[in-house]
């Protein structure tokens, strides 16, 4: 169950997150075919913990009901990323996750920026990849202008 409310929401529609964790779950949203059901079947890890994107982000796959957890600085990719369906990195380091702890059919979000969180190999392994640039940063700029028309209407 998700850690924000005692019942799981269907969308994220009247919540306003920093907009590059809510251009996270729209990608994470539009690899499984926007089917939340199907979202809430996978294991979401995030690695990054900032205030602006790990953090919220997290909150925001808990809120719509996906187990997820959040790893720092000191957590050991190896041990971790194995069981993950969904991998999302926002940690700064270029080249950090190796394509050992990718799991066959993985979804893969890399929002680091300007060069690539996954080895190159690991894209061999996913199902749905975010290439870097052009992934995550275009979808967050949507975001930030939803979020605009969002606090307009309230």
């Amino acid at each position: 169950m998700n850690r924000g409310t005692d019942q799981p929401h269907d969308s994220l529609d009247a919540v306003v997150l920093p907009a590059t964790a809510q251009a996270i779950i729209d990608v994470a949203l539009e690899a499984v075919n926007n089917d939340v059901e199907t979202l809430r079947q996978k294991k979401v890890v995030l690695l990054g913990t900032s205030v602006i994107v790990g953090r919220p982000a997290t909150y925001g796959f808990w809120m719509l009901g996906v187990e997820a957890e959040m790893h720092g600085s000191n957590a050991d990719p190896a041990e971790v990323l194995p069981s993950a369906d969904i991998v999302v990195s926002a940690t700064g380091q270029t080249d950090l996750i190796s394509p050992k702890w990718i799991k066959d059919g993985a979804i893969l979000l890399d929002v680091g920026a300007p060069k690539a969180e996954f080895q190159a190999a690991c894209y061999e392994k996913a199902s749905f990849y975010t290439p870097v640039p052009g992934g995550i940063g275009p979808v967050t700029r949507a975001c930030l202008l939803e979020n605009v028309l969002k606090k307009k209407e309230w």
